[in-house]
């Protein structure tokens, strides 16, 4: 188990391996970090739709927004 200071080299290098395969294989930049990134919950789009427009729910992050979101996050570990 790692400890809270430890660097994280390993999941850096896999990640990185990851995307220079992508990149390679003529995956667009934005495609392969949206396909690095971690999977989260799809919420159908009549949901949100209904969500959205009562004010319940947020509207769904782009991802643009997701990659730009997880690329800060790693430059801060």
């Amino acid at each position: 188990m790692r400890r809270r200071g430890d660097p994280p080299i390993d999941e850096v290098a896999a990640v990185t391996q990851r995307l220079a395969v992508l990149l390679t294989a003529g995956v667009s930049p934005v495609s392969a970090w949206t396909y690095l990134l971690p999977d989260e919950p799809a919420v159908g789009p009549a949901g949100v739709a209904t969500g959205v427009a009562a004010g319940d729910v947020a509207a769904p992050e782009s991802s643009a927004a997701r990659v730009a979101r997880a690329a800060a996050a790693a430059g801060r570990r």
